[in-house]
């Protein structure tokens, strides 16, 4: 971190127009990893959310582009260091229409799919979406009681900002969420529950996952080691030729016998990524893969972590 340039890219317009990651790179990045989770199989995605909206917090140029609705590990990156752990609404100050609100309690996917019976807002990405009581919880969003009452501000349609998460005590300038923490201390550690992996939250993927970390998945893992160094591990996967994956398990002890002290998940599967000087390193593929061919079928990203050298 102290020699390479870190920063997280939203590649969603890019993506949609069906740009290659490698493409996006050029003049723009010596390497990138995948990045967080976004909207995909859930089945009740309505407006203003769309498919493919990233999930947890999305922090580019010191602008928090998507607030950390649910509480997740993740990637925090400052001027004086970097920083593994779990993020939340906790960790940013929000803003409706310029004014600072302290939220009393907040109600995500995670707890409930209806809010509470008193005045409230409920806030998906950067617009308030509904003000008043007992109105259903946005899939990608939060419904929050204020302290002190709700603003004449908050009206539908208004627009909200968010400051930025501190690492050591300044403003973070990049930062992403995928989840789960899967090294602390240099120990590994597993609980998807406590990182608001559960109910209806999305990836529902992970939230109503009942395998018990059972699936070989291709993987993308961050970490730090003892000396503060960063590491990013891409692991294959869906290749009966080449590699079948591994469990986020297995992730957190590979983690752990490469130097991590601290190591988080990112969102892997067929979205799991890694591009270094304009080559792709890593199996990418959609499909299952049972012979010595690799398909070209890739899942295209809409997030990426870039490191400029």
């Amino acid at each position: 971190p102290a020699r390479v340039r870190l920063a997280v890219a939203n590649l969603d317009a890019e993506t949609r127009s069906g740009v290659a990651l490698a493409e996006l790179l050029a003049g723009r990045a010596t390497a990138a990893i995948s990045g967080g989770f976004f909207l995909y199989s859930e089945t009740d995605i309505a407006p203003p959310s769309r498919r493919h909206d990233p999930i947890g917090l999305l922090l580019g140029d010191g602008v928090v582009q998507v607030p950390p609705v649910f509480r997740r590990a993740g990637l925090l990156v400052g001027e004086k260091g970097v920083e593994i752990r779990c993020i939340d609404l906790d960790d940013v100050g929000v803003r409706v229409e310029g004014v600072s609100v302290s939220l009393a309690e907040t109600w995500t996917r995670a707890r409930a799919d209806v809010g509470p019976d008193a005045p409230s807002i409920a806030i998906v990405g950067d617009r308030v979406v509904a003000v008043g009581g007992v109105r259903d919880v946005p899939l990608n969003g939060f419904v929050a009681t204020i302290e002190g009452g709700v603003p004449d501000v908050a009206a539908a349609g208004a627009r909200v900002s968010y400051d930025p998460p501190r690492v050591g005590g300044e403003p973070a300038h990049a930062g992403i969420c995928g989840g789960p923490m899967l090294v602390e201390d240099g120990q590994p550690v597993f609980d998807l529950s406590a990182e608001d992996f559960r109910r209806t939250a999305p990836p529902v993927t992970f939230s109503q996952d009942e395998t018990g970390d059972r699936n070989l998945l291709a993987r993308m893992a961050i970490g730090l080691d003892g000396a503060g160094r960063l590491l990013a591990a891409a692991i294959d996967g869906r290749n009966m030729h080449r590699a079948v994956g591994m469990r986020l398990a297995d992730v957190g002890r590979l983690m752990i016998q490469l130097g991590c002290e601290r190591a988080a998940n990112l969102d892997g599967g067929s979205s799991k990524r890694m591009v270094i000087e304009g080559q792709v390193m890593d199996l990418a593929s959609t499909e299952i893969v049972t012979g010595a061919t690799t398909t070209k079928r890739v899942r295209p990203l809409h997030t990426a972590i870039l490191f400029r050298a």
